[in-house]
């Protein structure tokens, strides 16, 4: 008799209620966007994002043109605007890139950053090859943002499916704070160090892509009325620094290596709106959402046909940092790992060619400790697929009467994980050309909650997928470094008879050329004393093999004219052999000139 009295109240009271949201409920279709009828109070502010106030410090210029929303952002949050001939920035439209052709070339010429905004990617790519330019490292159309420079730093940016009102906010965000950190840096380094360091040794190539993602999704639903729904979109930038190097076949273990350091940022907090009260009419739904629950981010190693290439290696004992963590607060990214023997390092590319010395030993600790609080690192990787899945511990997993969840930080805030690896290629020969690529992969998932006060919700919905692996994917050029064994030749100046040693001209045997294949610019002078010349030596890396060298000795006038000039030439072939330096004297090892 109790039991079917408290059914009878249940029923009288859910159909009470109904009745009463029949008569009082509408549609809530965003909760960003309320309705009249739906009272919205805010329990909890949404989340932060640390690069909201970030603003584009270093110089720039915008050329002239049609302006995209993007752009627009951009240009607004620019504080160091400069004439073309001082910015390390150069800003453009891509319907503006072709009639700004010579402006651009020589801006990227001097070092200067471009950043081409809703580019035509076949333009870019035609433009590369008729100037003869090694900056091309993505071909696929639908960018909002290709950006490139002459030392090897590329960025790209999708071109976001969800148009909400603050996304390109979030986007130039994101573009900004890699300008700033990337764009001045001019590495130039030198063909000749001392030191064993490879990052400070060798030029890094530098890939960074921002990611667009947005969740729409059904967050709440209360009995015959129309869902909560929360439409919320954010950005996910991935980077990578690689250093290449080919070790030659005089080495113990002779082919390809490649340094890779790898940081994931996901901007949480512009995906939290934070925690709210959505009434209609009597019923309440209580929210909180998005915040993140998981991350994926693969890395795989390609041939140049885009296929895995499953004969890449790691060094022996160099698995990649970190490795999976269980219930730490904290993890180590990197290691430390040298090679010695005949080295070359830096990018080979169609635009220049730089390599480091050779037949010494470099090395690599990049080792740093950092925080992964709340977060269970999984390592699950192969040496040609490099997978990490990223966890959030410590999220409420269900529903309840009267439950306040509280959100992990990191789940709504920025989260930045790092990793770093060597990819050995042994079948990578001395001479050869093959080419690889390297494939990137992020899936993020966001999660909603809903805890409820009465019986006429629904249970919790979640967790949804921000986006779906398949259109997570991007592809780029690894460019190679050269692997054509080299040797350096230096020029010495001890003579007191003739001060200058100058248009130093060397070609390979065999050439039937009038010109040289290899100059060395500089004017040497002799040490004795009074000597005003540049120097006392010049050097020049070459290829193995064996050149005729030729070049002039003289004395110069006040006005720096030349006179008595001597014309000299190697006697027989110089002799280039593979990481040995050979130093020539021309006043000892050239004879006179037989034209």
């Amino acid at each position: 008799m109790k039991t079917n009295f408290q059914d009878f109240i249940r029923r009288n009271a859910l159909l009470t209620l109904l009745g009463g949201s029949l008569l009082l409920f509408s549609a809530c279709n965003e909760v960003d966007d309320v309705g009249d009828d739906v009272i919205t109070e805010e329990t909890e502010a949404g989340g932060t994002c640390d690069l909201d106030d970030k603003k584009l410090l270093i110089p720039t210029t915008c050329l002239p043109g049609n302006d995209s929303p993007l752009l627009q952002k951009i240009k607004r949050r620019t504080n160091n605007n400069v004439n073309i001939e001082e910015a390390l920035l150069i800003l453009v439209d891509g319907n503006n890139f072709i009639s700004n052709d010579e402006i651009i070339k020589k801006a990227y010429n001097r070092g200067a950053t471009i950043a081409v905004i809703e580019p035509n990617l076949a333009e870019l790519k035609q433009w590369k090859e008729d100037n003869s330019l090694g900056f091309i490292c993505h071909e696929k159309e639908g960018l909002l943002v290709y950006a490139f420079n002459n030392e090897y730093e590329f960025y790209t940016m999708d071109d976001p499916s969800v148009n909400t009102d603050d996304i390109h906010h979030k986007l130039s965000n994101s573009f900004i704070n890699w300008a700033n950190s990337k764009a001045p840096i001019a590495n130039h380094p030198t063909t000749r160090s001392n030191t064993e360091d490879i990052r400070s040794f060798y030029s890094s190539q530098s890939i960074t892509h921002t990611y667009s993602i947005s969740v729409n999704q059904e967050i709440a639903n209360v009995i015959l009325s129309n869902p909560d729904r929360l439409t919320k979109s954010s950005t996910v930038d991935v980077s990578y620094n690689i250093y290449p190097m080919h070790a030659f076949s005089t080495t113990t273990a002779p082919g390809d290596y490649y340094l890779v350091e790898a940081s994931i940022v996901a901007h949480n907090g512009n995906m939290y709106k934070g925690k709210w009260t959505s009434r209609h009419g009597g019923v309440y739904a209580r929210l909180c959402g998005y915040y993140m629950s998981k991350l994926e981010f693969n890395t795989v190693f390609l041939d140049e046909d885009k296929k895995e290439f499953t004969s890449v290696k790691f060094p022996a004992g160099q698995t990649p940092h970190p490795g999976t963590t269980v219930g730490s607060t904290s993890y180590t990214d990197g290691f430390s790992w040298a090679i010695n023997g005949n080295i070359s390092g830096g990018r080979s590319g169609n635009d220049k060619i730089l390599t480091g010395d050779v037949g010494f030993e470099v090395g690599w600790n990049n080792s740093q400790t950092r925080d992964c609080q709340d977060v269970e690192i999984t390592l699950n990787s192969t040496p040609s697929n490099i997978g990490y899945k990223y966890e959030i511990n410590n999220l409420p997993t269900t529903a309840g009467l009267t439950v306040d969840p509280k959100i992990p930080k990191v789940a709504v805030n920025d989260m930045d994980m790092y990793a770093s690896w060597v990819w050995y290629v042994p079948s990578a020969k001395d001479y050869s050309e093959e080419t690889y690529q390297l494939r990137m992969t992020v899936v993020p998932y966001y999660t909603a909650y809903h805890w409820y006060s009465t019986r006429a919700d629904f249970a919790t919905k979640g967790p949804y997928a921000a986006i779906s692996g398949d259109k997570r994917i991007e592809t780029r050029a690894l460019f190679p470094p050269c692997r054509i064994p080299t040797g350096l030749l230096t020029i010495t100046n001890t003579s007191r008879e003739r001060q200058y040693v100058g248009n130093i001209q060397i070609w390979k045997k065999g050439s039937t050329s009038s010109k040289p294949e290899y100059t060395i610019n500089q004017t040497i002078s002799s040490n004795a004393i009074g000597s005003t010349g540049t120097g006392t030596e010049a050097s020049i890396i070459l290829p193995v093999g064996e050149y005729t060298i030729k070049c002039e000795m003289y004395n110069k006038k006040d006005g720096g004219e030349k006179y008595d000039i001597r014309y000299l030439e190697s006697d027989g072939y110089t002799t280039i052999t593979i990481g040995e330096t050979k130093i020539l004297n021309p006043s000892a090892d050239l004879v006179m000139s037989k034209q």
